[in-house]
């Protein structure tokens, strides 16, 4: 995940120094940054915080989203304050499902990719309606 070396090296961090900001074992960021292991979600948002990115982040802006999902960029909202339960749970099922079908070889690398973006930014919407109506 190229993403991810790059986020890290512009923040001047060395993968040593991301592993003890974020818990994420060093030899894992490795394995991700050359794409020898796919990140799994949960790593991920240990990853993000530390370097000052949105989960989203982590994914190709060229890839493209469905226009039910377009993202609102001034109101970003973190994973981390998607509180429903169910909303989390769906996003989990979706992406672990687009794993599995990228993993198969059904779904090409780059529309997982878009599936991916296109699930977290509809997820992302999703919470941050619910936040507005309650708010």
């Amino acid at each position: 995940m190229q993403e991810l070396r790059h986020l890290r090296k512009a923040r001047g961090l060395s993968q040593p120094e991301l592993a003890a900001a974020t818990g994420v074992d060093q030899a894992t960021i490795s394995l991700i940054e050359t794409g020898r292991r796919k990140p799994q979600l949960e790593t991920l948002e240990k990853l993000a915080p530390a370097l000052g990115v949105d989960v989203r982040d982590f994914f190709p802006r060229s890839s493209p989203t469905l226009p039910l999902f377009e993202p609102q960029p001034a109101e970003r909202v973190s994973l981390a304050n998607v509180t429903s339960v169910r909303q989390r749970a769906t996003l989990e099922a979706e992406l672990r499902r687009l794993y599995r079908e990228w993993e198969s070889g059904e779904l090409p690398t780059d529309e997982y990719s878009s599936a991916v973006v296109n699930a977290i930014n509809g997820t992302l919407d999703a919470a941050q309606m619910a936040a507005k109506e309650a708010g």
